[in-house]
């Protein structure tokens, strides 16, 4: 085997021990709080309803706002 690859089985090596160390650290330690929450029921959420009304104003007759043509071309 030449030099980089001892090195980088070395590496791998280490970085997949230090990541097992990690998991069985984290267990020892979290032991407790991980069987109490695999072990307690969720408690029931409600689910939010939201009701939203949209209201608009009446919008008025398009004849009811123009003057008559008649009277604009009389006026001018």
């Amino acid at each position: 085997m030449t030099m980089f690859a001892t090195v980088a089985a070395l590496v791998f090596a280490l970085g997949f021990a230090l990541a097992i160390g990690v998991i069985a650290w984290m267990f020892t330690h979290y032991s407790e709080k991980i069987v109490a929450a695999l072990l307690v029921e969720p408690m029931p959420q409600t689910v939010r309803v939201y009701h939203v009304s949209i209201t608009r104003r009446r919008a008025t007759p398009a004849n009811a706002t123009r003057p008559s043509p008649m009277r604009t071309a009389l006026a001018a």
